[in-house]
């Protein structure tokens, strides 16, 4: 991974897919806590759960838009207050309706959202599509710290230390966190749902086997 002093990360993801969504959780949590020390970006790069994704994606490009510094106070809720309540309902009103709760209870004007997505949803949408598509990316959620796709798990503590990696010298804020150069058990799509380590008689490693989880 090529390091920088100011450590450039983004999370690729559908913004319904349930590990996408806790992912989000988890990226929120880390861009919340280093936000001085690195730029943090969430794009949206399909709608196969349908019609209330590609709201949801939309929505989500916009917030980012029109109230940058707010985005991640939205992010780190969404899971629990529009995901979960929307997501088997597959409803583009019920995920309006959740979305306006929470955009107002943490401060973002929904009334200059709502008007983002109708003038400059779709394109904003496309362009993180075509970014996708040029990184080669196809599952959700995928990584790409400083221009490169990473293997992550999305755990906070998996991202910090994938985020640790990126830096030239990390923040004092990192110490103690773990680089990608010690063991992260972490897949092509971002999640580990379960893992195995194998050692012969001697009590050498030789080998990981992964279950993987992801859309």
């Amino acid at each position: 991974m090529p390091r920088s002093d100011r450590a450039k990360v983004a999370l690729y993801i559908f913004s319904y897919c349930p590990f996408g969504a806790q992912a989000l959780d988890s990226f929120a949590e880390v861009a919340l806590f280093l936000k001085e020390y690195a730029d943090f970006k969430v794009k949206f790069f399909s709608n196969m759960h349908g019609e209330h994704e590609r709201q949801q994606n939309m929505i989500q490009e916009c917030i980012q838009k029109v109230a940058p510094d707010r985005y991640f106070e939205y992010a780190k809720d969404y899971y629990e207050k529009v995901y979960s309540s929307c997501a088997s309902q597959r409803s583009v009103d019920c995920d309006k309706e959740k979305t306006t709760e929470l955009l107002n209870e943490v401060g973002i004007d929904s009334n200059k959202v709502f008007e983002c997505v109708e003038k400059e949803g779709e394109q904003l949408y496309q362009q993180d599509k075509n970014d996708a598509s040029s990184l080669g990316l196809s599952g959700s959620p995928s990584f790409v710290i400083n221009g490169v796709y990473t293997r992550v798990t999305r755990t906070p503590e998996g991202i910090k230390s994938a985020v640790c990696s990126a830096f030239n010298t990390p923040p004092e804020k990192l110490e103690g966190v773990e680089t990608l150069d010690g063991e992260i058990l972490a897949t092509a799509t971002g999640m580990v749902t379960k893992a195995w380590v194998f050692y012969n008689s001697e009590g050498v490693k030789i080998g990981t086997s992964f279950d993987l989880a992801g859309c």
